[in-house]
């Protein structure tokens, strides 16, 4: 299970990654007038609710696969990485809805503002 281990880690680091830059690319180009805090907290809010998006479907997948005799026959070392691959796809998805979802509810309500060109991050 040391492979299965290390493909998971490797699976986990890139999808936080992928969620964190997606999260920082919702607001590029955006500004708040509290010294960039309201941002803060907001991306702190989108990065909670995909880690609860996560736990939610860790369990809802394992819920759903225990009733299926086929999966039920497997060791509980693979079961447990097919459930965990399986759910990390979910705050991969959710992370560019929710961050542009974010920064529109923002916007509307007036606690950030567009202010012009886009710039590229990257975690190198």
């Amino acid at each position: 299970m040391t492979l299965g281990i290390i493909v998971y880690s490797i699976a986990l680091i890139w999808t936080v990654k992928k969620v964190f830059i997606n999260g920082l690319m919702a607001f590029a180009g955006y500004e708040d007038s509290w010294d960039n805090n309201v941002i803060l907290i907001l991306a702190m809010f989108i990065l909670l609710l995909l880690f609860a998006s996560y736990i939610a479907s860790v369990m809802i997948v394992g819920e759903v696969t225990s009733n299926y005799e086929w999966f039920s026959s497997l060791s509980v070392d693979i079961r447990s990485f097919i459930i965990f691959i399986l759910t990390l796809i979910t705050p991969h998805l959710l992370s560019g809805f929710t961050g542009k979802l974010v920064v529109n509810c923002s916007s509307k309500l007036g606690l950030i503002k567009y202010t012009g060109g886009k710039q590229e991050i990257s975690l190198a």
